[in-house]
């Protein structure tokens, strides 16, 4: 099996932002008209004035409490990777994108993708979209332990549109 979702998380308009462009992107693909257009709308939700300003409003911040904002959060953050079997059963499924917490060896800040694809191909191929880089696909068990060579998956966010 295999299966894409239209999704598009956009490019981080702000270097903290990774967590306000992936929210946008998955409030983006559950509603429709969306009623977050803006990267700067998602982090007013935590700041006053980032649209206006958004320097002051450029910190990390929880992606769990994004989504929640955006109406798109499935249930707490889950630890670790998903399996594949939980994966296929989101994405190709129910037609789920999911989020994905890393962490780097090393240490550095957090950052967030969203997986809004998986092909079944002799192995688990997974469509990245990351607000840094863009799409691109990745094989299961490297993502899950050496994305972008020192990435780590350790946290997993499922979504789902909350009316």
């Amino acid at each position: 099996m295999s299966r894409l979702l239209p999704v598009a998380i956009p490019l981080q308009e702000q270097s903290n932002w990774c967590w306000a462009a992936v929210s946008l992107g998955v409030h983006r693909f559950y509603f429709v008209p969306e009623v977050f257009q803006r990267q700067c709308q998602v982090a007013a939700l935590f700041s006053v004035g980032c649209c206006v300003n958004p320097a002051p409003c450029n910190v990390q911040r929880r992606l769990e409490t994004a989504l929640q904002g955006v109406r798109c959060l499935g249930g707490l953050p889950i630890a670790g990777a998903l399996t594949p079997a939980v994966l296929i059963q989101q994405v190709e499924v129910l037609g789920r994108p999911v989020c994905a917490h890393i962490s780097w060896r090393g240490g550095g800040p957090q950052h967030f993708v969203a997986i809004t694809g998986c092909a079944e191909t002799g192995g688990l191929t997974l469509t990245i979209q990351d607000p840094l880089r863009g799409e691109l696909p990745y094989d299961y068990s490297h993502f899950v332990s050496q994305y972008q060579g020192q990435g780590v998956w350790d946290f997993s966010y499922l979504t789902v549109r909350r009316v």
